[in-house]
Formats: structure tokens, C-alpha cells, sequence
């Protein structure tokens, strides 16, 4: 079948990405109108818009599932909200295909249902509106609110079943280094300081805003506490997921793009923290207006910054971040203050002189242990021994360590130099050079490298050289490993495996 012209694909594509950006933006508005006055309503959305991260994610990171996931977020609330005033079964009806793409586009995500379940739990308005219903009245309304309830519940779990299906799963695979049936969803936020506080895309560094509506939350709890208790739970599953995430850090995003979704609810303690000062007089109303005109700056500077690649988040250290601050152009002087990694996750050592390395462990097997039939004479690079690798004895000695000892604030590289000796056909020849980390004996970023490739000569002892970049650890007690293993029917020798550690020398 032949391909569409790209004059169709482009007015197309455009569309896709225009469609839930103005539908976010309008459901937004529409959101904040029926809470808030018209000053404090679009107030709240220019913030939303221009203020945060928001702004480079909906206009120049394409259209993504952050993106989209505003949108739907933004939908639930009000159809939560138009159901607590009309109390129609349709209204709790158009939730379940709504529920159905976030499913698809994110797990956390379907505890977007805290809020009509709290909805029916309490039966009280967002607007908290006065006046009590008759006796009888109030009957139907509580019949009303159990039914629903158990219809939201119902959402939920189709929600969850749905996730099990694989075309839903790997939509969120991006969780874990290594393979998902076998390393799971590790349940510990041990980047949540990352997340909030990194130079690295932290969200309270890119997005200061946000701490403004983290504070809107006690008057969000003063004025309207029907939507406080959902809107701080969610907050805290979504910053949950995000902390739990060993790949907490967006090479190629500014700001923290795993909690744009969020812009949806916190727009809602921002709303009340701006009606707050908007309702203390004229003074506190300038300095309201003058904040937010600087929190917008500073977030379209530093997006300009970005693009600019004056950020880069990948590589930001605090010297740097300050040396650039309100800068248009950077010196070398700056650069030198980077971390010297090529891109996150590279695990090429930079070819910098200020990464020095250091060796940390070392066998050439010139004393073996006691009657150790595996050190042999057999053949050796230098000296007299050498290891043997078969079916038998399938792993190498090799480092064994603390990942926490290992990885700091700045970039860390592990690189292993050994000597190996094979007489089989390369094909045959099943041996791999390994660097994992391991979370309760379960490996994530596991690296080898094969030494089966046609460049390795039978007959003669062949040099293999790996470097690895070490993540950043789920928990402090989480273990790196470095060794050979031979998997295969035929032998191998391996001497003189060098294992380095190579880390910035600079002290950024």
C-alpha cells in the first residue's frame, strides 16, 4: 500500500499534537471558572501554562502520554464535579472510557478515581455549598452515593485487569534497567530527594512554582475540604511512582516531565492559595502579580536555556547550574563544571583528563587456593596460572560491592580489562563479560559483553576491555557485580582481569 503524501501527514500530525493541548487548555479554564473568580481562574491557568514545565512539554516535547494524561485528569474532575451537581448515571458512564485511556497510558494514574469515589463517599459539593437536604431527600442522595460508589469501584478494578493485558503493561515498562517478569516494580521511593531537589531535572528546581502550590494545600484544606484528602493522595502516589523509579532521571526533557500530568490537580491548591492573597487587598494582590511575573520569566528563560543547551540536565552540577543562572552564554570554564558524561546512561568513559580511574580489584591467579582445580597451569597470559572456565566452574572471582560506595553525586564508571583464551569455534564459544547491580538479588542494568563476536581469534589469548556507567542505587544496600561466566560446553581461560573505578577527579 502505498504511503500517504506528506502534505497529509503533517496538517495530521499537527493535529494529533493541537488536539489534547487545546482541550487541555480549555478544560483547564472550565475547571477553574467554576471555583474561582474570573481574576483568579485565569490567573491560576496563565501560572499553569507559562510558569511550570507544562509549557516545554506541550509545545516542544511532541505529543506525549504527559501530555495527554492532563487532559484526562482535567476530564475526571469535571465530570466528578458536574456528577455532584446533577447526580446522573451518564456522567459516571463517560468516565469509563476516559479511565480507560489513562489505564492504557499510565498505572498511577488510575487513582484519579480517589476523586469521584470521594465524591460518593461524602456527598459533598466542590463548592461546598450550604444548606442540608429533608430527611427523606437525604435518603435518595445516599442511595444514590452507594450505588455510584460501587460503580467507580468497579471502574477501578476493570482498570487493573486491563493493565495485566501486555499492549497496556509495556505502555509503562520504562520502570526498571532489566527485563520486567523478572525484576518487578521496586516498592521503595529511594529518589524521591532526586526528584524533588536534583540539579538533574529536579521538579522543585525547574518548577519552583510547585512549592507554591504545595503551600496552597493548607488553604485547599481550609476552604474545601471535600477535595483536599483526594487531590494530596494523589499527589503523593504519583510523587510515589516517580520516586520509586530507578530511571528517575530525563536526559533529554527539561524539568521533571513525569509530573506534568500533576499541573492538573495542583492547579487546584494554587487556585485557592491565589484567591487567598487576591482576597487580602491591593498590596498583597502587586506582590501576588510580581511573583507570578517572575516565576513565568524564570521558567521561559530557563526553557530558552535549555534549548539553547546552556541546561543540561543529564549532566548538571550545582557549580554549573550557578554559574549559568540568568546567563545567554556559556565559557569553557562553565563546561568544565559539567559532569563529563556524554548523554545519560553512556557507559563510554569520556576521553576527559579529569576522570581518573583507579584500580580496585585485580587476579592474575599467580596464588591459587589451596587444591583449586580451576587455577591451572594449563595455560596462562603471564606468569604461571591461569583460571578455567567450563561447565563445571562457570563464574570468575570479580568485584563484589556496594553500589552506594561506589556512585556519588558525580558520574561513576566501572572498566574491566581481562585476557581470555578459547581454542573452539567463536560461535561455540559461549563466555560473557558481566556488570549488573543487584536490588534483593534481582539484577537491573544488567550489561554484558559477548565474546562470541568474530573478532576474538581461537588459539591465542584475546584482550576484552568494558566500561559500564553505575546507576544510581534503589536502596544503599544494593550490589554491583563485575565477573566472567561461561555458559556454554566448551572451555575457556581467562588471566589478568583488571577491574577499575573511574571517577571525576575535579570534586564537582
Amino acid at each position: 500500500m502505498a504511503s500517504p503524501p506528506a502534505a497529509f501527514i503533517t496538517p495530521f500530525l499537527l493535529f494529533v499534537w493541537f488536539f489534547p493541548v487545546v482541550t487541555g487548555i480549555f478544560l483547564l479554564y472550565k475547571l477553574l471558572s467554576q471555583l474561582f473568580t474570573k481574576q483568579v481562574a485565569f490567573l491560576t491557568a496563565i501560572l499553569v501554562m507559562f510558569g511550570t514545565n507544562w509549557f516545554y512539554q506541550m509545545l516542544f516535547a511532541g505529543l506525549t502520554a504527559n501530555a495527554c494524561l492532563f487532559t484526562l485528569f482535567l476530564a475526571i474532575l469535571l465530570l466528578t464535579l458536574s456528577w455532584q451537581k446533577n447526580r446522573k448515571e451518564i456522567t459516571l458512564l463517560l468516565m469509563v472510557p476516559v479511565m480507560i485511556a489513562i489505564a492504557w497510558l499510565s498505572f498511577p494514574g488510575i487513582f484519579i478515581l480517589l476523586f469521584p469515589a470521594f465524591a460518593c463517599l461524602q456527598g459533598l459539593k466542590w463548592d461546598n455549598s450550604p444548606g442540608e437536604p429533608s430527611v427523606h431527600h437525604t435518603e435518595i442522595i445516599v442511595g444514590t452515593r452507594v450505588k455510584s460508589l460501587l460503580f467507580v469501584a468497579g471502574i477501578f478494578v476493570v482498570c487493573i485487569m486491563l493493565r495485566q493485558f501486555s499492549w497496556f503493561y509495556e505502555t509503562g515498562a520504562r520502570l526498571y534497567y532489566g527485563s520486567l517478569d523478572r525484576a518487578g516494580f521496586p516498592l521503595v521511593p529511594a529518589n524521591i530527594h532526586r526528584v524533588l531537589f536534583s540539579v538533574k531535572n529536579g521538579w522543585l528546581v525547574y518548577t519552583p512554582l510547585v512549592a507554591v502550590a504545595f503551600a496552597g494545600y493548607y488553604f485547599l484544606a481550609e476552604k474545601n475540604r471535600a477535595v483536599f484528602l483526594p487531590a494530596f493522595l494523589f499527589l503523593l502516589v504519583l510523587l510515589f511512582a516517580g520516586a520509586c523509579n530507578p530511571v528517575w532521571f530525563f536526559d533529554s526533557s527539561y524539568g521533571y516531565p513525569n509530573m506534568v500530568e500533576t499541573y492538573a490537580i495542583l492547579c487546584l491548591p494554587l487556585g485557592y492559595f491565589i484567591h487567598w492573597a487576591w482576597n487580602r487587598g491591593l498590596p498583597a494582590r502587586v506582590v501576588m502579580l510580581v511573583l507570578s511575573a517572575l516565576f513565568i520569566i524564570l521558567n521561559l528563560f530557563q526553557t530558552w536555556q535549555f534549548k539553547q543547551s546552556i541546561l543540561v540536565p543529564e549532566r548538571m552540577t550545582w557549580p554549573y547550574y550557578s554559574a549559568v543562572f540568568g546567563k545567554t552564554t556559556v565559557t569553557t570554564s562553565d563546561r568544565i563544571l559539567l559532569e563529563p558524561q556524554d548523554g545519560a546512561g553512556a557507559d563510554d568513559i569520556p576521553d576527559v583528563p579529569w576522570v581518573k580511574c583507579s584500580r580496585v580489584a585485580w587476579f592474575d591467579f599467580e596464588q591459587p587456593q589451596g587444591n583449586d582445580p580451576f587455577t591451572t597451569t594449563r595455560d596462562a597470559h603471564s606468569g604461571k596460572y591461569g583460571m578455567l572456565l567450563n561447565r563445571q566452574h562457570q563464574y570468575s572471582p570479580g568485584l563484589i560491592n556496594q553500589v552506594s560506595l561506589l556512585a556519588g553525586r558525580d558520574s561513576t564508571w566501572i572498566s574491566a580489562t581481562g585476557y581470555f583464551f578459547f581454542t573452539c569455534d567463536p560461535k561455540s564459544n559461549k563466555v560473557f563479560l558481566v556488570m549488573t547491580c543487584l536490588h534483593k538479588g534481582v539484577p537491573y542494568k544488567y550489561r554484558v559483553t559477548d565474546l562470541s563476536d568474530n573478532k576474538f581469534n581461537p588459539g591465542r589469548w584475546n584482550q576484552v576491555n568494558m566500561t559500564y556507567l553505575v546507576p544510581f542505587p534503589v536502596e544503599t544496600d544494593d550490589v554491583i557485580q563485575v565477573y566472567f561466566m561461561n555458559y556454554g560446553e566448551q572451555e575457556c581461560f581467562i588471566d589478568d582481569f583488571e577491574i577499575s573505578l573511574c571517577k571525576p577527579a575535579h570534586g564537582v
